[in-house]
């Protein structure tokens, strides 16, 4: 028993500074998501305190920060002209590569009650979302959280990026799907919703 708590112990003091040592970013960050076209996008995340973490697009942007005192970091990284088959490369003691990026037009899409229907309870919704298939729509899809304190950390483990298929879109707020394919048509271009 006196092993164990010492070892307890150990763990304490030492685990969450060896874990903090990672660079790490939020679930927004990760493949298949988006960036907006030819501006400045923030990229953002944690790591151990005083850390120098780089951000490089492979479309040959590259920005260099240091994390703050509390571990948090951002840079404002610039991108190209719309297109896809981009990837992300984040560096600090670890490295963590983003696959599949596109770069395009980006809407956020929120509401009340009615942005939250999902495309697949909707008259007719079945049958579009069965014929959904454009890889370049990109669709980000979170559950409703209510803390009642701001989080460093999201607990929502329904936040990812996909591209567009039958499944993703069926998922999908209806009034967000029916207005990203509007415009992904209209537009020709990579559209994140």
């Amino acid at each position: 028993p006196m092993l164990n708590h010492i070892l307890l112990g150990i763990f304490v003091l030492v685990g969450p500074a060896a874990t903090m040592a990672e660079v790490s970013l939020l679930p927004l960050f990760s493949d298949n998501m988006i960036l907006q076209q030819l501006t400045n996008n923030a990229v953002w995340g944690m790591a151990s305190p005083g850390e120098k973490v780089t951000v490089a697009g492979s479309w040959g942007a590259k920005e260099t920060t240091t994390a703050d005192q509390n571990g948090d970091w951002k840079v404002m990284l610039p991108t190209p002209k719309y297109g896809t088959g981009f990837s992300l490369n984040i560096t600090g003691e670890n490295k963590i590569h983003i696959r599949n990026l596109a770069v395009g037009e980006v809407w956020l899409c929120a509401g009340q009650s009615n942005m939250g229907w999902a495309l697949r309870m909707t008259f007719g919704g079945e049958e579009e979302a069965a014929s959904a298939d454009a890889p370049d729509l990109r669709l980000f899809r979170s559950s409703r959280e209510h803390w009642h304190q701001p989080l460093k950390q999201s607990r929502d483990r329904l936040k990812h990026w996909s591209p567009c298929t039958p499944q993703s879109a069926g998922t999908t707020s209806a009034v967000s799907y029916y207005f990203g394919k509007k415009l992904h048509e209209a537009l020709g271009i990579p559209i994140g919703i």
